[in-house]
């Protein structure tokens, strides 16, 4: 049986507000009483949330990258209340870094079409025979350039924010350069079994993947 940690959806606003307040450090402060602040900004998006957690928590990722009363103001009115149209101006948003797209689209590939969740050294391995190249840090590629999407857990697992963020990958009418065809994407874990030199102790937990996650996608269809 294959399992996927994801964090859930439905939660009460009681719950985001827990989450909030535990991360209150996080609210950028603006203002003379910066209690006050970051109450307000709590609130907005706790009003905005329609108690989705996952929503309240992406939206909080927003707001650590702005530095401005104005840019705060801005994040939270122009952050869209959709979960699609919010997945999409995340991609948009990727899509203007000027380094790392093609790593980020194999660690997206890796994370969505992979049998199972992969451990950071199984990705680190995987993505170096992927791209070949060699990588730094898989935790700080993946904070850097798909954070809101993906994130390891504490047990070093890679894993995706929640399953609707998979699926929108998947989605046939999603026109993104990080959109994922299941089928490539199955090929692509597939042919990296026929590179054995540069990572030889983990041929066979990719060989393993490519044919547990192609046998899995022929069983979908």
């Amino acid at each position: 049986m294959i399992v996927r940690e994801t964090i859930p959806q439905d939660s009460t606003k009681a719950d985001i507000r827990l989450y909030l307040t535990t991360n209150i450090n996080s609210i950028p402060a603006l203002g003379p009483d910066k209690d006050e602040a970051r109450e307000s900004t709590m609130k907005t998006i706790l009003d905005k949330s329609s108690e989705c957690f996952l929503w309240a928590r992406l939206v909080l990722q927003e707001l650590r990258r702005v530095h401005t009363a104005a840019e705060v103001r801005q994040v939270l009115e122009d952050i869209p209340s959709d979960m699609d149209e919010l997945y999409m101006r995340i991609l948009n948003s990727m899509s203007t870094f000027p380094y790392g797209k093609r790593l980020t689209k194999a660690i997206l590939t890796w994370t969505v079409c992979s049998a199972r969740p992969l451990t950071a050294e199984e990705l680190y391995y995987a993505l170096q025979i992927d791209v070949n190249d060699n990588i730094d840090s898989v935790q700080r590629s993946i904070a850097s350039s798909c954070g809101q999407l993906v994130y390891v857990d504490a047990s070093s697992r890679v894993q995706m924010v929640h399953q609707t963020a998979c699926d929108f990958l998947l989605r046939s009418d999603n026109k993104s350069e990080f959109a994922i065809d299941k089928k490539e994407g199955y090929k692509r874990l597939a042919m990296r079994k026929h590179n054995r030199q540069r990572a030889l102790s983990f041929c066979v937990v990719c060989v393993q993947l490519a044919v547990e996650s192609c046998r899995l996608g022929i069983i979908a269809r």
